[in-house]
């Protein structure tokens, strides 16, 4: 598995256990903060996302 795509599936694990744990209440951060992580874990995932399928991509051709 390249490495691009194992990053991507563990920012979007890591932004489920955020999302997770806001909603049993065991997480220590407010409500903004945990939807800042969120968003940038997703973000970071979209860009790892892409830079896997553009370098599967290349390695087609």
């Amino acid at each position: 598995m390249s490495s691009n795509l194992y990053k991507s599936i563990c920012f979007v694990i890591l932004a489920i256990v955020f999302v997770v744990a806001k909603l049993i209440k065991k997480s220590v951060y407010s409500l903004g903060v945990t939807v800042f992580c969120v968003s940038v874990l997703l973000v970071l995932a979209i860009i790892f996302l892409v830079k896997y399928i553009k370098e599967k991509r290349t390695a087609d051709k």
